[in-house]
Order: C-alpha cells, then sequence, then structure tokens
C-alpha cells in the first residue's frame, strides 16, 4: 500500500472516530441539559435580523443553565410597587431587543413587604434592590403569574427565573459564566440608542435637554468622578456599544433601569420602541375579571386613582377632586369605582355627601379570590385588577406623579402627546423631543 493510500486510510478512521466520539457526547450532553432545564414550554418567536424559530421559556424554579448563542440580559429588581419594577422590566426588554439577547426576567416584590424591611435598615442604606434581595421565593411572586410572558417572548426569547434573587446570583455566578455589571443613574445622565452619525446628529445631541435628579445619585456612585470632571453635563451610555459585548450576562446593577431614560437617535426607532412596550406588555387575561365584575354591576361607569399613603398626591384634599370631578364632566348619575391606597372609607364621605356614587374594591371581594396569592402580595395583585378596572373605564382622573395612574393614562392613550409620542411612557423617547 502507497504512501497516500495509508495517509488517505488513516484520515478516514479518524475522522469516524472523530464523529462516533462527538456523537456520543453530544447524547449525553443532551441527557444533562434535560436534568437541568426540567419541563419547558416551546413557542414561536420572531427575532427581526437573526432566525430562531423556537424559544424555550423555561419552568424551573431554581437553576437554569446560560446556554444562548446572543447572551443574556438580566437586571436587579428595583423593590418597591409593582409599577416601578414594570418600568424596569419594560427597560430591559427594550436593551434585549436592541441587542438581541435573552431576557431574563425576575418574580415581583411587595411593596408593603419592602417597606416594612427598608425601616428596619440604616437609614443611609434604605434601597427597595436592598430589600428585594434579602425576600424568600415564598414571598415574591413569578413574573408569568401577571404579565402574559408567551406574548413577551414573541418579541425576544424570555427566561423566567422564580427563586429569590440571592438564590439567582448564587446558582449562575457558580457556572463558568462571564458578566458586564453596568449601573447608570438617572442621577448622572442618559441611555442613548447609538452614537451620531453626521453633523446634524452630533448637533442633535449637543442640544438635549437633561435635568439632573440629585436625589437619584445615591445610585452609581462611581459615576460621580466623571460627572464631577464633565462639569455636571450629563453622562451620556450609548446602547450600540454593547452590540460587540462578549459578556454571556449584562446586568444592569442597582435597579438603575428605574428611572433612567433611553433616548432614540431616529423618530421612526423610538416610536417603535414604544410600540413594542405596548403590544407585547400587558396582563395575563385573568386580571380583566374585576372589570368584568364592575362593568355587569355598574354599567357604564367612571372611575378615580387617589393615591394616599407616603405619596405626593396624599395631601390633595377631598374637595379637590369633587372640583376635578366636576371640571371634567363627572355626573353624579354615573357610578365612580375608586382604586385606593387608602384604608380608611370615611375619607371619602365628603364625595359621598356631594351626591357621587362611590364604589371600592370592597363592593366587590364576591368576584375575585386572592386566597391563592401570599399575604403580603394581595394588595399588589389587587392593584393590578383595579388598574384594568380604571382602563375600562368611561372617564378616569389619575392622581399625579403616580406611575399606578400613568400606566392607566397609557394604555387609556389619555396623555400629553407631541410627534405622536405618548409622554407617560418617558423612559423611551425622541432624541429630536428632547431639545
Amino acid at each position: 500500500m502507497g504512501v497516500y493510500s495509508k495517509l488517505l486510510l488513516y484520515t478516514v478512521s479518524l475522522s469516524l472516530i472523530l464523529v462516533l466520539v462527538y456523537t456520543v457526547y453530544f447524547i449525553k450532553y443532551n441527557d444533562v441539559l434535560q436534568q437541568l432545564t426540567g419541563p419547558a414550554t416551546t413557542v414561536k418567536v420572531s427575532l427581526g435580523l437573526q432566525t430562531q424559530d423556537q424559544l424555550t421559556i423555561n419552568q424551573d424554579t431554581q437553576q437554569q443553565p446560560l446556554l444562548t448563542t446572543n447572551g443574556y440580559i438580566s437586571y436587579q429588581p428595583p423593590g418597591n410597587g409593582w409599577n416601578n419594577q414594570r418600568i424596569v422590566i419594560e427597560m430591559a426588554l427594550l436593551f434585549a431587543k436592541i441587542l438581541n439577547r435573552t431576557l431574563i426576567v425576575h418574580p415581583i416584590s411587595s411593596h408593603s413587604l419592602g417597606e416594612k424591611m427598608e425601616r428596619e435598615l440604616p437609614p443611609n442604606n434604605r434601597f427597595g434592590y436592598i430589600t428585594y434581595n434579602k425576600m424568600a421565593a415564598s414571598t415574591l411572586m413569578p413574573l408569568s403569574n401577571v404579565l402574559d410572558l408567551k406574548l413577551m417572548s414573541k418579541l425576544v426569547p424570555v427566561t423566567e427565573i422564580n427563586s429569590s434573587h440571592s438564590q439567582f446570583i448564587q446558582n449562575y455566578f457558580s457556572q463558568d459564566t462571564k458578566w458586564r455589571h453596568i449601573c447608570h443613574s438617572l442621577g448622572y445622565g442618559y441611555w442613548l440608542d447609538r452614537r451620531p452619525l453626521n453633523q446634524a446628529e452630533v448637533g442633535l445631541l449637543t442640544k438635549q435637554i437633561y435635568t439632573s435628579r440629585k436625589d437619584w445619585r445615591d445610585k452609581c456612585k462611581e459615576e460621580q468622578a466623571e460627572f464631577v470632571l464633565q462639569h455636571e453635563k450629563p453622562i451620556i451610555r450609548y446602547v450600540s456599544d454593547l452590540a460587540n459585548d462578549s459578556s454571556d450576562v449584562i446586568y444592569f446593577i442597582e435597579g438603575c433601569l428605574f428611572g433612567i431614560e433611553l433616548r432614540f437617535m431616529e423618530y421612526r426607532k423610538a416610536l417603535q420602541a414604544r410600540e413594542w412596550i405596548k403590544e407585547y406588555v400587558h396582563y395575563k387575561s385573568t386580571y380583566h375579571q374585576l372589570a368584568d365584575a364592575v362593568r355587569t354591576k355598574l354599567g357604564s361607569y367612571n372611575a378615580l386613582h387617589v393615591r394616599r399613603i407616603k405619596h405626593i398626591s396624599g395631601s390633595l384634599t377631598a374637595g379637590h377632586w369633587i372640583l376635578e370631578m366636576l371640571n371634567n364632566d363627572f355626573t353624579r348619575d354615573t357610578p365612580i369605582y375608586v382604586a385606593t391606597d387608602e384604608t380608611n372609607l370615611k375619607w371619602f364621605e365628603p364625595l359621598t355627601e356631594a351626591g357621587f356614587k362611590l364604589y371600592f374594591a370592597s363592593n366587590f371581594t364576591d368576584f375575585i379570590d386572592l386566597s391563592h396569592v401570599h399575604k403580603r402580595m394581595r394588595k399588589d395583585v389587587m392593584g393590578m385588577y383595579e388598574q384594568i378596572v380604571c382602563i375600562r373605564a368611561e372617564l378616569f382622573l389619575p392622581s399625579p406623579h403616580s406611575t399606578f395612574s400613568n400606566y392607566i393614562m397609557r394604555e387609556r392613550g389619555e396623555t400629553d402627546s407631541k410627534n405622536g409620542f405618548n409622554y407617560i411612557l418617558h423612559h423611551a423617547s425622541w432624541a429630536g423631543d428632547n431639545i
């Protein structure tokens, strides 16, 4: 046998051995993967530029493997109220879509439990995200119990975590993964989707209006020196700079996605980002039960959101609400549903004495069963039901500066608008409207 023939035979034999080894490894790898991930639901999903026909939403409540070619986006939940947590989820969704990464979502926490735990912390360390990290999994609610994650996963791949956040960090850090921690605070600047491409865009950038929020400077303190060096001009971070990041996980720390702005250089992209949020972030259909019951019992109705506890609008008097109703075409013969955190309903007696017919959640307890919800979460969950009630009302009056009211107004389309934008969705805006 010639040298060439021997070389050919050796090459073929080696190839067969490699194929056999790879096949055995692949089978074992898939067995391990199945053990790690557990049962899963598969749905169709569109990823825009990249093609991926299947998405797995993992139902595991403990540890999930990081196995994706595009990497992950995740975030430190901010704690505090549900609507603050929702805004962070919406921001993370935009980053995941722009960067074509899988979004890791986390359970939501109880507002009242967070406030109770904050009071036990030193005054200079009372942050919602710190109390969130101290909460046990049993006191948290899976996000899939609230939002329609199958709908969300039609925009980006979604992986749900149901463990406590400390357990999530422990499990994922224990794997051989590369993380990038990012902290950018409204106290020091904002995000822009990309760098300017021409002089006109550079000019637009130099005209941006930015009002520094000093009350937000207790987060991302490492930005303080940079902010001072820039003579307190805004620090601009660019999402596009993360496009080629090789980290397995891009992780926003300290709850910093709450309050921060994401501005877009192009009008059409800003509008598209807002449409993504409006189209793919929705309550599960079960949250319409209370609204259905209110409509059945009351027929046509109006609604108020009266925020009273630990909020700037808590100083508003009953007389203020009477005047607001009269000025906004609320009639005395139309029932009014009142969504409120005020537990002493006698506070509303001046409104009923003025002739308005008021109804509260307590009038509809027969229609909603919250016995399966952790007692610490029941008030939060009831608020979610009430948002849908207010959204479906004929007329609605909000509490000023409330993210609860802002969501209702956004969904009703009743906010100040310019260039086709709904300005309650302030965390995604067009740079052209910030000059």
